[in-house]
């Protein structure tokens, strides 16, 4: 009785059907579908597999299974909470115009809003507010998440806080997996820079308005040009903007072009730091994301890394393991990481209100240990000239920069007003240790890297080629190799499998929630040591 008891337990828990009547795949596939992530999200795959359909059928069903609810909010904001990986809850934001049906698939704009540094959680809403209209005469859905100090765009906090949103929002509305468009602005547009070059897999374009690749570069790990071509990215700067002017970041940008980034970039000599220029010019972007839906399965593609830890892959091709060896495919390049150049400046070492519209410079905070506080310079003060030359506003900031840059290490006089008093203050700006960017190991960097390159051939063949990778694995795509007759892998000229892989119903599942309807199928993986 007691062993009896056991079984029925078990048949219970994995809602097994006792008879020959019961929930069809498409019923259960349905359920697991219109599951949030958690137990019973995992108790339906449990049961799913556990009945041992064949992979080929649930691969067939899947399309068919998912349902959404036509009940879902639109006209208006809607927002959840999601945590990442440290604890934190971070809001999302999303809107769905009026006109939204779950008939058909919809284009959807990701928003990375700037101001990551920030303590609080915010910025969401923002995006969601910019772009309602917008959304609600083209015909698009909007996600915006919020994000704070901790989990910027440029690093794995931030980065899955996105890919994150974009599951949730695939599985509340029904997005056209391959029209997501990332957009952002000054912290954001440089997530842009960061996502489109070290995980690019489930976007299809990037809108970078106001941003700096250097962020990604010195924060978020390093920049291997060979994965620069993976996604088109539309850039814009601004020539008066104070944090990111356009001959500032020109040469960073065109280096990026140079080696191979996918890269539309506008210069607007009248713009400053804000959004505002996309009353004039979001016609363009829109036009832009028009042109660049994502291409799902390749035939031929690239990816080098230097963290083989799942951190992003590039569609059906992944680095498990690097070894930093020397080239096994002959006349293969070796992983070149974009060197990261020195744009320290002489600075004074303080901070000022961007938004303060003078006349003068605010200071907002100023650093312990810098000319500026040796000088005596505080919180509040105002700077309203820097020598003979007057300092309109925060934009006007390139005036300030001019005359730091001519005293070349040698002091400078400043004169400073403090509530209701005028005064000189001599100091002589310098650069500064601290400007110095970090490059932890645990982004990648001084760490070797793999690069692979594989492409597949008629005869359902996939040929690879790599340099210093140890172990690599192939998210098998349906659309690209035929499952059910025999797949060749060759890594660097010599056979590294031969037969029929296995399809995986657990991968299915995972996949089709992380993707969404209309995205690739991958029915297994092949995991390949290289020879």
């Amino acid at each position: 009785m007691r062993r009896l008891a056991v079984c029925l337990a078990v048949l219970s828990l994995l809602a097994l059907p006792l008879h020959a009547e019961g929930p069809t795949l498409e019923d259960r596939l349905e359920a697991f579908l219109g599951e949030e992530a958690g137990p019973e999200r995992l108790r339906l795959a449990l049961e799913i597999s556990a009945a041992k359909p064949d992979a080929a059928a649930v691969a067939a069903a899947l399309p068919g299974a998912w349902s959404w609810s036509a009940d879902e909010t639109t006209g208006e904001m809607v927002t959840w909470e999601r945590e990442t990986a440290d604890g934190v809850s971070h809001t999302i934001c999303a809107f769905a115009p009026e006109g939204y049906t779950p008939e058909k698939a919809w284009p959807l704009l990701l928003w990375l809003h700037g101001g990551v540094g920030r303590d609080q959680d915010g910025g969401g809403e923002n995006g969601v507010r910019m772009f309602a209209d917008e959304a609600a005469e083209k015909g698009f859905l909007v996600l915006a998440p919020s994000t704070q100090n901790g989990s910027f765009w440029w690093e794995p906090n931030g980065a899955a806080l996105v890919r994150g949103a974009l599951a949730d929002m695939k599985r509340r509305y029904r997005v056209d997996a391959d029209r997501v468009c990332v957009a952002g602005f000054s912290d954001g547009a440089s997530g842009c820079y960061h996502l489109a070059i070290h995980d690019p897999e489930p976007y299809a374009c990037f809108l970078a308005f106001m941003g700096n690749p250097l962020v990604s570069r010195s924060m978020g790990g390093p920049t291997w040009t060979a994965n620069l071509g993976a996604r088109p990215v539309y850039g814009v700067n601004g020539g008066v903007d104070q944090l990111y002017p356009s001959e500032a970041m020109k040469p960073f940008l065109e280096e990026l072009q140079e080696r191979g980034l996918d890269l539309t970039w506008t210069d607007l000599p009248q713009v400053g730091h804000s959004p505002a220029f996309l009353e004039d010019g979001w016609e363009a972007a829109h036009a832009f994301w028009e042109a660049h839906p994502r291409e799902k399965s390749p035939q031929e593609i690239t990816w080098c890394t230097s963290r083989a830890d799942g951190a992003g892959r590039n569609g059906w091709l992944e680095i498990l393991a690097v070894s930093g060896d020397a080239p096994a495919a002959e006349g293969l390049d070796a992983p070149e990481e974009l060197a990261l150049p020195d744009t320290r400046r002489p600075r004074l070492g303080f901070r000022l209100d961007v938004d303060f519209e003078g006349p003068g410079i605010l200071i907002e905070d100023v650093e312990e240990g810098t000319p500026a506080a040796d000088a005596g310079l505080e919180v509040g003060d105002v700077i309203l000239m820097a020598g003979e030359v007057e300092i309109p506003s925060a934009k006007e900031l390139a005036l300030l920069r001019e005359y730091l840059a001519d005293l070349d290490g040698e002091e400078g006089i400043f004169l400073v007003k403090r509530d209701d008093e005028e005064f000189e203050v001599r100091a002589a700006p310098k650069i500064l240790e601290k400007d110095l960017p970090a490059r932890p190991k645990a982004l990648g960097y001084d760490l070797p890297a793999g690069l692979a390159r594989a492409k597949v051939l008629d005869g359902n063949v996939i040929e690879v080629e790599t340099r210093g990778v140890k172990r690599l694995r192939l998210w098998l795509d349906t659309a690209l190799v035929d499952l059910d007759e025999t797949l060749t892998v060759k890594i660097n000229g010599k056979a590294a499998f031969a037969g029929k892989p296995r399809q995986r119903v657990p991968v299915l599942l995972a996949q089709a929630v992380v993707n969404g309807p209309g995205g690739p199928v991958y029915a297994g993986t092949l995991d390949l040591d290289v020879p």
